[in-house]
């Protein structure tokens, strides 16, 4: 039997695994459900589906993990998996009703890709220096914590 605890834990223990699997599920069914872009085709759903991910890979991290290197290889990786599963849909709906294209495979493809390199290194990076900078302020709080209670003590 599946324990919903003993899962999520694995999770936030796999936690590089874990955000590139949410991005590519997340993007995938949020296309599947509603399939438009804002500029391209599936750019809002790789965004959302990014942001996801990586946000629970770096909100999950190890001590030695840095920031900024594992949001690139989550946003980077994750985007890559969600390009290949929203080119197959987009490639077997365009076979469906259009007819076998090994040009449409590639066309779609390409664009997939495209679109995923830009938005996952991207947002990999912007989400990177943000919990770079959250880890900083905590550290520097603690710091400040500490002189204060020194302070206390010495008098």
């Amino acid at each position: 039997m599946l324990n919903i605890a003993n899962f999520y834990d694995k999770a936030k223990e796999k936690n590089i695994f874990s955000g590139v699997v949410i991005v590519d599920l997340i993007t995938f069914i949020s296309y599947m459900i509603f399939p438009f872009g804002l500029f391209f085709q599936g750019d809002f759903h790789m965004i959302l589906g990014v942001l996801f991910g990586v946000y629970f890979g770096l909100s999950n991290k190890k001590k030695h993990q840095p920031e900024v290197k594992f949001g690139l290889v989550i946003g980077f990786i994750g985007a890559l998996l969600a390009a290949i599963s929203l080119t197959m849909f987009k490639w077997v709906s365009f076979t469906i009703s259009q007819g076998f294209s090994t040009k449409a495979l590639l066309f779609f493809f390409s664009f997939f890709v495209i679109e995923a390199v830009i938005i996952g290194l991207a947002v990999g990076v912007l989400l990177g220096i943000y919990f770079r900078r959250k880890g900083r302020k905590i550290n520097l709080q603690g710091k400040i914590d500490e002189k204060f209670y020194k302070s206390l003590e010495e008098n």
